[in-house]
């Protein structure tokens, strides 16, 4: 688990969006209903660990995760020293700093969340096609978003959804 924690730790700080940096510089409570430019770096930094998690962003290199076997079919992410305005602006209840709105499960507190939402994003930014194979890999819809206020640590988990698309052509057929 702590070789996980430092190897996430250099993701998230390679990370070019600097989602740990905007999580560590979020040390205020968050006064307006709207997104600070922190919480929108921290949003994206997520979708960006996500990514490569599941093998959609590769450097220099073409890599086909599930058709070579190789990319998580469920994925987890955990972000190290998120204060409690955070969380609570990252979960769209900014005012919430207490975090009294929301429901505790033993040390943590835990809600299945939309990713399109969480992440900040459209669904179509949820899904990587891999054209020269017909597969489509999609985030799933819902994501399991869990705090825990003692250690500060965010964790993300989710899963993902891939579907083939065959396309065929009839002898002598003109349609396509």
């Amino acid at each position: 688990a702590e070789q996980a924690r430092k190897r996430l730790k250099t993701i998230t700080n390679t990370s070019a969006d600097g989602a740990a940096a905007a999580a560590a510089a979020t040390a205020t409570t968050i006064r307006v209903a709207r997104d600070s430019q922190e919480i929108k770096n921290l949003r994206r930094g997520l979708l960006n660990m996500v990514k490569r998690n599941m093998g959609f962003k590769t450097e220099g290199v073409i890599v086909l995760p599930y058709y070579y076997g190789g990319a998580p079919k469920n994925w987890r992410i955990e972000v190290p020293d998120i204060p409690k305005a955070t969380f609570a602006a990252l979960m769209y209840r900014p005012t919430d700093v207490d975090l009294e709105s929301f429901v505790k499960n033993g040390a943590y507190y835990k809600e299945k969340y939309e990713a399109s939402k969480l992440f900040g994003t459209y669904e179509a930014q949820l899904t990587k096609d891999f054209n020269r194979e017909c597969v489509t890999q999609n985030i799933g819809p819902y994501v399991s978003v869990r705090y825990k206020p003692s250690t500060m640590e965010l964790s993300i988990s989710g899963y993902a959804e891939m579907y083939a698309t065959m396309a065929y052509r009839l002898f002598g057929s003109s349609d396509f």
